[in-house]
């Protein structure tokens, strides 16, 4: 799977074009691709609280990469889940929904992930990134998904 950035995000930063990719795309539930033409950018991604931890990928330009918004997480984490104060999350909270508008394909997963997890629950798994901790899963009060990169 490759790397998605939203058109209005890669406008915005003024993100240089480095070359155009014909891909066949698949969606949900399709029987066939569709054929289309990707703009190609080159952008660098940081750690929020340490700029140093970063990384420099190539993102396919697309008008759209989910549509819906990401819910934001419970404030108030169930005592169960009490590991999490010793954490730095890679996403600050900061926002009540959260559009995606960078989707790491694993063209660059394995440069972002560190390979530590810590196993919060059988549903529930926090995963170092060069970003933070992402929580990945299903809670038992509510769900939570991978928050990063704004």
């Amino acid at each position: 799977m490759r790397t998605f950035i939203l058109k209005e995000v890669s406008q915005e930063l003024k993100l240089p074009i480095v070359r155009n990719e014909t891909l066949s795309v698949y969606s949900f539930g399709a029987d066939e691709a569709q054929e289309k033409i990707y703009d190609v950018v080159k952008i660098r991604l940081e750690n929020r609280d340490q700029p140093s931890l970063n990384i420099e990928i190539e993102a396919l330009v697309t008008d759209k990469i989910s549509a819906t918004n990401l819910p934001a997480p419970e404030t108030n984490i169930p005592k169960v889940y009490k590991q999490l104060k010793s954490l730095q999350l890679a996403d600050s909270n900061e926002y009540k929904e959260n559009k995606i508008v960078i989707l790491i394909g694993s063209d660059f997963y394995f440069d972002v992930v560190t390979g530590r997890i810590k196993r919060l629950n059988n549903k529930l798994v926090a995963s170092e990134t060069i970003f933070g901790w992402c929580i990945q899963g299903q809670g038992e009060t509510f769900r939570t998904n991978c928050l990063a990169w704004k």
